[in-house]
Order: C-alpha cells, then structure tokens, then sequence
C-alpha cells in the first residue's frame, strides 16, 4: 500500500470513528456534529486515487452516511472528485467513496490509459550493433531538451548544437536498455537472473550508431526536461558536457521515463 493510500484509510477510520461517536452522544448529535463528518469526509475525498474504473463528479453528490443499516445523515462529495464507478445502468452510475456510494448522472469518466509496453530484455543483450531501430517514448520532450541544451548554450556565447538523429538513436537504445534492465549508469549492462553485469563501456556502444559521440548526459525520472536540465546544469560533469566548445551536434532520447544525451563533434 502507498503512501497515500496509508493516509487515506486512516482517514477513513477517524470518520469512521467520528460518525459513531457522534451518532450515539446525544450532545453532539446536531449540525455540528454533522458538519465535522463534512470536513474530514471533504479532506477524505480530496485524497481519492483512481482504481480500475474511475471518473470526476461534475456537480456536487450527496453521500448518504449510513450506520446499522439506517440513514443517519449525509455528506456531500463537492465538484472535481474522484470516484469508482461500481455500475452502469442508462445513463446513471453507480459511484463510490470513502464515505459511501450514490446514484449520479454528473460523471465523467476515466479512460485507463494502457501500461506503456517495457522493452524485452532479450532485444538489449550485449552491445548493440548500430542499426538497431528503438521507438522514442516522446519525441516531443526530445525536441524540447534539445532546445532548452541551446538556451543555455545562448546565454554563454556558445553556438547552437544541431539534431543528430544517428546519435538520438544511440541514446535511445541506452534508455531502453536502462528500463529493459533496471539499471542507471553509462555503461551498459545485462541483466540476468536478477545480477547486472558490465557489457560495455559508453563509447564502445555510441561509436556503433555515429563515431562522432565524444560526450552523454543521462537523467531518470525527471518531473519536466525543464527540470532535468536545471539538474544538469547544477552539476559540474553535466554542465561541462552541455557548454563545451568542442560539441556541434546532440540527439536526445527519451524512453521510459529514462533521458539520455549523446554529443557529437
């Protein structure tokens, strides 16, 4: 269980806890009472993650919140939140939170985006021969590394790096070995039951996509190539590579989540 799931079952007891102990006091069965269950139902609400089938309220939902089998007051699930859909039936949906479940037409629902698809391992074994073909997960997040690698370049007085599509693709294949086998380094590894081992070093595999690689950057899990490059810059060996004056090409790949950058000279 994650993190936020953790809080959110926690939650879930203390309103739990919270409708009961009021329900049975006397003194605190009235709209304060009630109002209470709202606020920690609204923190509850606001912290639903999606599960297999799920979707957005439209218009604010009354909740009633049920104990022993009977009403014994309701809370209202506000406009923006995430709800499971249990069923549908003309138009209608059954939906669910943490605090109950309702009848709604004010739903819109959630594709599931599908798992991208991991790279086989057995396509990443040993060095690559330099006419290997690897999809880029996001060309447009490629483009924009390259452009934001000039930026930096333009406030030093340095010229711009020219796309390299030979060397985009030595660093694509490095990303999709790195997410084939779960590791993060420059050199390339293999890995087999469960131990990586060193396959070779990092020019030995750029130099068989374009012999002018002389340089590499690599990233992994990065929130923006906004972010990602402020990284690199803060660090020197990075930083060395994105402003030499020796570079004049650059081919960015990105699969998996994994970014590498392959200059050339």
């Amino acid at each position: 269980m994650n993190p936020i799931s953790n809080k959110m079952l926690a939650l879930s007891v203390r309103l739990s806890d919270l409708s009961n102990k009021i329900m049975r006091d006397p003194r605190t069965k009235n709209a304060l009472g009630f109002a209470m269950i709202g606020v920690l139902a609204a923190v509850v609400f606001s912290m639903a993650q999606p599960t297999d089938r799920t979707g957005t309220l439209t218009a604010p939902l009354p909740i009633p919140m049920m104990m022993d089998g009977k009403q014994v007051g309701k809370t209202t699930a506000p406009t923006g939140t995430k709800v499971q859909i249990l069923q549908e039936d003309e138009g209608k949906f059954l939906v669910a939170t943490l605090a109950g479940r309702a009848w709604t037409e004010s739903v819109t629902t959630t594709p599931v985006p599908p798992e991208p698809e991991k790279p086989e391992n057995e396509k990443f074994r040993n060095l690559p021969t330099g006419k290997e073909f690897t999809p880029s997960s996001n060309t447009a997040l490629e483009a924009e590394v390259l452009e934001l690698t000039n930026a930096e370049r333009a406030r030093f007085n340095l010229p711009p790096l020219t796309w390299n599509e030979s060397l985009a693709e030595a660093a694509r294949y490095h990303a999709a070995d790195m997410a084939a086998d779960q590791y993060f380094s420059h050199d390339s590894k293999d890995r087999t039951n469960g131990f990586l081992r060193t396959v070779g070093k990092p020019f030995e595999r750029i130099h068989r996509f374009d012999p002018s690689g002389c340089a590499e950057n690599i990233a992994y899990n990065q929130p923006s190539p906004r972010k990602t490059m402020s990284d690199w810059m803060n660090s020197l060996h990075h930083r060395t590579n994105i402003l030499s004056k020796d570079v004049r090409t650059l081919g960015v790949g990105y699969v998996l989540g994994y970014i590498v950058q392959d200059f050339g000279n």
